[in-house]
């Protein structure tokens, strides 16, 4: 779990670096000052992101383990049968 855990924080973390740096091309394009939010705002941020993303892969957790049985009768995973077998049958 705190692998996971972590593994969201990087996640976020790179996905704030990479918004950054497209701020930073975009202000020098439009030669604009560079005005940053301080490291509390910051650091808001980045656990708003956090959370925001650990939840969603907690409805995901939800939906997999409520729906754990529907693919069974919708046929989708036929392991060992080709797709153009189970167009034909």
């Amino acid at each position: 779990m705190l692998g996971r855990l972590t593994l969201l924080a990087v996640w976020v973390l790179g996905i704030f670096t990479t918004c950054a740096l497209c701020s930073i091309g975009i202000a020098a394009a439009e030669n604009a000052p560079m005005d940053w939010p301080g490291p509390l705002t910051l650091l808001t941020g980045l656990a708003g992101g956090w959370l925001v993303l650990t939840l969603w892969c907690l409805a995901g957790a939800a939906l997999a383990v409520a729906f754990r049985n529907v693919a069974l009768p919708t046929r989708l995973p036929e392991y060992g049968r080709s797709c153009r077998e189970i167009a034909l049958s």
